[in-house]
């Protein structure tokens, strides 16, 4: 009885925040990301965001160029997806054994990716912005960052 005392009243305090369900468990500098996506895009813009980054398209209603929690039911679609989530792991493959991989290095080889990279793919893909670090290299146009984001323009 108290847990669900106590679950009542979490929900209550949820609804009571203004913050959709899908964003109750993001960091401050998340929140003000998909805010200020969902501000000043329209909804048929479509990003390249860490693929392992759950409910993003969820919380901002735009398409995301790829995510690991969607796999496509078909074989054809299956081989696209991992070809892209290939595309972000700078073109390693994520299978040791065909049971697990490194998202450490994932991670890392997504937030390395150049410029060059990433043009190539928002032509090919037809992508407008890339999701990465505040601080990452390069000479993308950065058109939103806090202290955990940017959002880069891969078109003109």
């Amino acid at each position: 009885a108290i847990s669900g005392m106590l679950f009542t009243m979490e929900t209550s305090n949820i609804a009571k925040s203004k913050i959709p369900l899908s964003m109750t468990n993001e960091s401050q500098a998340d929140i003000e990301l998909y805010r200020w996506i969902k501000k000043n895009t329209s909804k048929d813009t479509v990003f390249i965001v860490d693929p392992f980054i759950d409910n993003f398209n969820i919380t901002t209603e735009r398409a995301q160029f790829v995510t690991f929690k969607h796999i496509p039911q078909n074989e054809r679609d299956v081989i696209a997806w991992y070809e892209k989530l290939t595309l972000l792991n700078k073109g390693l493959g994520f299978y040791d054994g065909g049971i697990s991989f490194d998202l450490s290095e994932f991670k890392a080889n997504y937030n390395s990716l150049d410029d060059e990279q990433l043009l190539v793919l928002g032509k090919k893909y037809e992508l407008d912005y890339f999701v990465g670090t505040a601080d990452r290299d390069g000479n993308l146009k950065r058109i939103f960052y806090n202290d955990k984001w940017g959002i880069y323009r891969l078109i003109e």
